[in-house]
């Protein structure tokens, strides 16, 4: 069974030399790797071809991409017939692969879905960590899906449903991909122990941005209901966000004339101040952090506000493929 690690880069020079030596230094060695820049305007490109001079079996793809068309564009020049997938802020734990794979020896697994831990250097990255992504303590076995941070996929499977979509502005392609794979009822096995290790935004704006553009791709594709926790996403509840913040700005306004109304608000903002404190204190243990939850709180529910919105009120473009997939 021979495996193609594909991973998508841009503007990762910080880390890139990590990702890749972690890929190269797997337990169960890949066949292949492949990556695709995305068009960095760093170093990023040069690392690569660095190491595409040096080893044979690697290979650095570069073209002005987003996420969806370079997952596709690595899969599609993939060589063999099981994709391993890995994000460019990732790095690898050293039997991340054998772990990875193992489940489609079976002929009935067409995708294997990882898991990955957030590293948190600094106080932003750790209150900002729960609100990005899910921290081990909120794993759900029975309803995790997979990421392009860590999955290993059957290149036919991917075919057969036409890879990733390249239609979306924002991000999103995997959770749409995971409703393709649902609908025709793709089995998917879950590897928790399969791990890679994901950088966590260091700044709030970052932050803000990448929510922004979650929540805006999955509201673009309707994806945003979760196949197994009805109204919910990854971690986020987006019809109590725009409820519990129309309900505060209502009270807001009305307090300018009404006393009783300033007691409402001000009641409403100490129970939210403290609600996200008390409701993050197990994934944050870090007290500086955990001071900072609040802060994060409010700019992840103003992220999804404008995010939500500015994907329903966007329709899909219609791009022409830029690297076709072949049935």
């Amino acid at each position: 069974m021979k495996v193609t690690v594909v991973a998508t880069v841009l503007n990762n020079e910080d880390t890139i030399r990590e990702l890749v030596d972690s890929i190269l230094h797997q337990s169960r060695k890949p066949d292949e790797i492949i990556v695709v820049d995305g068009g960095s305007k760093d170093n990023t490109l040069a690392v690569l071809e660095d190491y595409e001079a040096k080893h044979e079996d690697f290979r650095a793809l570069s073209e002005k991409l987003n996420k969806a068309q370079g997952r596709n564009f690595g899969i599609e020049e993939a060589r063999f017939p099981i994709i391993a997938q890995i994000d460019g802020s990732c790095v690898a734990h050293k039997h991340w692969l054998k772990r990875l794979v193992r489940p489609l020896k079976d002929q009935e697994v067409g995708v294997s879905a990882g898991f990955y831990r957030i590293v948190a250097k600094t106080a932003v990255a750790r209150a900002v960590s729960p609100f990005i992504g899910v921290t081990s303590k909120m794993l759900d076995p029975r309803s995790y899906m997979p990421t392009g941070r860590s999955m290993a996929i059957r290149k036919k499977i991917w075919k057969d449903l036409h890879g990733y979509s390249e239609d979306l502005q924002w991000s999103g392609e995997d959770n749409l991909f995971n409703y393709k794979l649902l609908q025709k009822g793709i089995r998917i096995e879950r590897v928790p122990e399969a791990l890679v290790y994901w950088h966590a935004p260091k700044t709030f704006g970052e932050s803000a941005r990448k929510i922004f553009s979650y929540t805006a791709g999955i509201s673009q594709t309707g994806t945003w209901r979760h196949p197994c926790e009805s109204l919910a996403t990854v971690n986020t509840n987006i019809p109590a966000v725009y409820l519990k913040w129309a309900l505060g700005m209502l009270c807001f306004g009305l307090s300018f004339y009404s006393l009783f109304f300033l007691y409402i608000t001000t009641l409403g903002f100490t129970v939210y101040v403290f609600g996200s404190l008390w409701g993050k204190r197990e994934e944050v243990t870090d007290q500086m952090a955990l001071m900072l939850v609040p802060v994060v709180q409010i700019i992840t529910d103003l992220s999804v506000i404008a995010g939500f919105a500015s994907g329903f009120v966007t329709p899909l473009r219609r791009h022409r493929r830029l690297h076709t997939v072949s049935s």
